[in-house]
């Protein structure tokens, strides 16, 4: 339980460097970070894999929720770094952060994603956002912006940057370029 972070984790193994004031959880359950690295994002959003179930009990975030095969917190700070974190569902959206990692202070506060992948749905798995800056603030809420690849009729790429992505009161992602 992290009180100050407004999250729960599960997990059975963790070592605690008390000098250091830094504890480092993991669970035996868990999946090799590396093991999915040669997958495509499709296929990942596909995958179904096992570590520390950590889950935001921050009333404004209607129980967010990722995995993550390891994560550091610093007791003095109020810092959770978790790792191999393979991607975070939002809404309609599966995000993908950049290196697996993600971290999160005080009263469930994400720190916003750099360089992270967007595909959009989570069914259909149509569109697939590059380079993207994300804040993810919910279990249904996310904001940001990235890069598109359009295809048009005559099969011909044409890059698009959105400025806004965000999600509308349907729970769908939107996004809005010039």
């Amino acid at each position: 339980d992290f009180p100050e972070n407004s999250y729960i984790c599960y997990m059975d193994q963790a070592t605690w460097y008390m000098d250091k004031e830094i504890t480092e959880y993991a669970s035996s359950l868990s999946s090799d970070k590396n093991q999915f690295s040669h997958l495509s994002l499709r296929e990942l959003a596909e995958t179904v894999y096992k570590g520390s179930d950590f889950i935001s009990t921050h009333p404004k975030q209607d129980s967010l929720s990722f995995y993550s095969t390891s994560a550091k917190f610093n007791s003095e700070k109020k810092i959770i770094k978790a790792e191999g974190v393979h991607y975070i569902k939002v809404a309609d959206a599966i995000i993908f952060p950049e290196n697996n990692q993600i971290t999160i202070l005080k009263n469930a506060e994400m720190i916003p994603l750099e360089n992270s992948k967007i595909i959009t749905n989570a069914i259909t798995k149509y569109h697939e956002i590059n380079n993207a800056k994300v804040k993810i603030e919910s279990r249904k809420s996310y904001t940001g912006s990235g890069d598109y690849i359009y295809i048009g009729g005559d099969s011909v790429k044409h890059p698009v940057h959105f400025k806004e992505i965000s999600v509308n009161p349907s729970s769908e992602t939107v996004a809005r370029a010039e």
